[in-house]
C-alpha cells in the first residue's frame, strides 16, 4: 500500500475521515497533485521541503476553526 492507498482508506473509514493528512514526496507533477487530492490529503508538500512551512501548515490543521469548517 502506498501512501495515496493509505490516505482513501483512512478518509473512507468513519472513524478516521476526519483526520487530516500531510503528504510529503518527492513528485511534483500535476498528476500526482490532483490524484493526492482525490485520495483526500490535504496538504501536498513536494522535497525539498521548509520545516517551517510544515510546521505552520500543521498549526493550521490543528486550529479549532479547521475542525469545524470540515
Amino acid at each position: 500500500m502506498n501512501g495515496m492507498e493509505l490516505a482513501s482508506h483512512l478518509k473512507a473509514n468513519s472513524d478516521t475521515a476526519d483526520i487530516p493528512v500531510i503528504m510529503i514526496t518527492s513528485r511534483a507533477t500535476d498528476k500526482h497533485r490532483q490524484m493526492a487530492e482525490s485520495s483526500g490529503i490535504e496538504i501536498y508538500l513536494t522535497k525539498p521541503y521548509s520545516e517551517d512551512e510544515l510546521l505552520q501548515h500543521i498549526h493550521n490543521l490543528l486550529e479549532p476553526s479547521y475542525s469545524t469548517s470540515s
